[in-house]
C-alpha cells in the first residue's frame, strides 16, 4: 500500500488526512522474475516463475489487462496526492509571509487560498475542524480513485467497460484541477512571491546604516 500522511494547520482548523491506496497492483503469471538475496555481504540472484492459480478461470490476458489497469490506477492517484502536498506546501509559504503584506495584497492572498480550498476539495476529502469534527466534505478524487482500484482488484477478472470509463472520467476531472493549479501558481502566487521578495530587499537596504 501506498500511505500518504497529511497534517496542515490553518488556524483554528486542523486538517489532517491519511490517503491509503486501497488494493496494490499483483503481479501477473510468467517468466523472467528474479529473487535477490544478500548474505553475508555476498549477492544471489535466483529466476523463478509465477504461476497462474489453477482454480483461477481467468486467462493471462484479462490477469494482464487487470494488472495494467490497476498500475494505471495507482499512478493516477500517485499524480493526485502529489498536486495534494503541492498545494499544502504553496499555502504553508503564502500563509507564512502574509503578515508582510500590505492589506489589498493580503485580500489578493485570501482569494488565491480560497481556490486552492476549492482546488483540494475535489482532489480528495476535507475533514472536520476544531469545531465542526463531524463536517466532512464530499469524498475526493483520491477517495474515488481508490474504491476504483479495490473494485478492479476484487476478483481475478478482467475489467469491465465501465472501470475503464469511470477511470478516464476520474483522470480527466484530475486534469482539469491541475491545470487550474497550475495556472494559478503560474499566473498569480508566482509574481506575489517575486513582489514579496523585492519588499524585503527594499526594506534590508533602508535598515542599512550607511556612513560617509
Amino acid at each position: 500500500r501506498d500511505i500518504f500522511d497529511f497534517l496542515v494547520a490553518e488556524g483554528d482548523t486542523v486538517l489532517s488526512r491519511s490517503m491509503t491506496f486501497g488494493v496494490p497492483p499483483s503481479f501477473g503469471a510468467g517468466k523472467g522474475s528474479v529473487v535477490r538475496l544478500t548474505v553475508d555481504g555476498e549477492a544471489h540472484e535466483q529466476p523463478f516463475e509465477i504461476r497462474k492459480d489453477p482454480r483461477v478461470k481467468a486467462s493471462d490476458a484479462d490477469l494482464r489487462a487487470q494488472f495494467e489497469l490497476m498500475v494505471d490506477i495507482r499512478d493516477r492517484y500517485s499524480e493526485v496526492a502529489d498536486s495534494v502536498i503541492r498545494i499544502r506546501e504553496v499555502r504553508a509559504k503564502l500563509d507564512g509571509r502574509r503578515a508582510e503584506l500590505p492589506e489589498d495584497s493580503r485580500a489578493k492572498v485570501e482569494g488565491i487560498l480560497k481556490q486552492f480550498r476549492q482546488i483540494e476539495g475535489i482532489l480528495t476529502i476535507w475533514m472536520g475542524s476544531k469545531a465542526h469534527p463531524m463536517m466532512w466534505s464530499p469524498p475526493g478524487l483520491t477517495e474515488k480513485l481508490s474504491s476504483l482500484s479495490g473494485a478492479v482488484g476484487r476478483a481475478y477478472a478482467k475489467p469491465t467497460k465501465s472501470m475503464y470509463a469511470v477511470f478516464e472520467d476520474l483522470s480527466e476531472r484530475f486534469e482539469v484541477q491541475r491545470n487550474r493549479l497550475n495556472q494559478l501558481i503560474e499566473q498569480e502566487v508566482e509574481p506575489l512571491l517575486v513582489h514579496l521578495a523585492r519588499l524585503s530587499s527594499v526594506r534590508f537596504f533602508n535598515s542599512v546604516d550607511i556612513d560617509s
